[in-house]
């Protein structure tokens, strides 16, 4: 099964490092046009900054430390770049985000449906 678009969110600090390659591969496999995966960016302000606001709301939840574990498992934008295979686009995304962005090859795009022209795509 093929899809279109593909996004993903919040799973790549969920992966150790050599399992991106083969996670982006599988993506990439699976998508017709364009896949979005976007996750947080590990940073010392991201990680303050999200205590200081989440733990009064949410004291003694479970939300405040796996939120910080996961900022500190993130990656920084030019280790996913170091990662990722040349076909995957890596940008930051403000204030504490990234994106990755696979487009599939034109000739993929026209068998998702018929030509993409005027999409921006």
């Amino acid at each position: 099964m093929r899809f279109d678009f593909t996004v993903c969110n919040h799973v790549l600090h969920h992966l150790a490092d050599e399992e991106i390659p083969g996670f982006l591969h599988d993506i990439a496999g699976l998508t017709r046009v364009v896949a979005v995966l976007t996750d947080a960016v590990r940073s010392r302000t991201a990680h303050s900054l999200f205590t200081l606001i989440t733990a009064p709301l949410f004291h003694g939840s479970f939300i405040v430390e796996d939120g910080r574990v996961s900022i500190r498992r993130s990656f920084r934008p030019h280790e996913l770049r170091g990662l990722a295979p040349p076909v995957w686009d890596v940008m930051r995304v403000f204030p504490f985000r990234h994106a990755m962005v696979y487009r599939a090859p034109q000739g993929e795009r026209q068998e998702a449906g018929g030509p993409l022209t005027g999409t921006g795509l």
